[in-house]
């Protein structure tokens, strides 16, 4: 088999986790590829799609959102997986409103009308440091907005990571595990 995974980071933390779960992949015989979402790759040739994403602005990559919608019918042929890398994986409720967790990745699942067989949010990095001035104004404007006190903003704007190898290679054992299982239900798998 033949996998390839498109990575849209805006810093870094995407790229690592894919060529973990490529790492992953290998060790069980998938021959793995890893490129940059944005970059032009043609699928023919792969049977599984694995694709992730840094969540910015609620959501995932514009580079991610531009490789699902371009090739979809291509993609909708073939296996595909997809996670979401962010610092909390799982939603809050807030004003009356889910947000966050697979929130970020059900747009671009929805749009992959079954292909997908397995998705998850992983954990990143917050480096402020690597951050451009304005992601970093934008980041202090957000926990401004959900009141927390300003020692919490400072803790929080320090360089600080929960990347997980062994979350990662969970990740990619489900893949494993689910490309074996024949799937019932036209392919449908489990979003965790």
């Amino acid at each position: 088999m033949k996998a390839v995974i498109i990575c849209a980071s805006r810093y870094g933390s995407t790229e690592q986790i894919g060529r973990w779960i490529a790492e992953r992949l290998r060790y069980d015989g998938i021959d793995t590829d890893v490129k940059k979402a944005g970059e032009d790759v043609p699928l023919e040739g792969y049977e599984l799609v694995v694709m992730g994403s840094g969540i910015y602005n609620h959501g995932v990559l514009p580079e991610l959102k531009h490789f699902v919608e371009s090739p979809k019918e291509a993609i909708g042929k073939k296996k595909a997986a997809i996670f979401g890398v962010a610092m909390k994986t799982t939603p809050v409720f807030y004003k009356g409103k889910v947000h966050g967790g697979l929130e970020h990745l059900m747009p671009q699942i929805r749009m992959l009308d079954g292909a997908v067989i397995h998705a998850a949010m992983l954990h990143g990095e917050m480096v402020p440091q690597k951050m451009t001035d304005r992601d970093r104004d934008g980041l202090h404007k957000f926990y401004k907005m959900l009141n927390l006190p300003d020692d919490e903003i400072q803790r929080r704007l320090s360089p600080r990571t929960l990347m997980d190898k062994r979350e990662v290679w969970e990740f990619a054992e489900t893949i494993i595990k689910k490309l074996k299982t024949p799937q019932s239900g036209g392919g449908h798998g489990t979003i965790e």
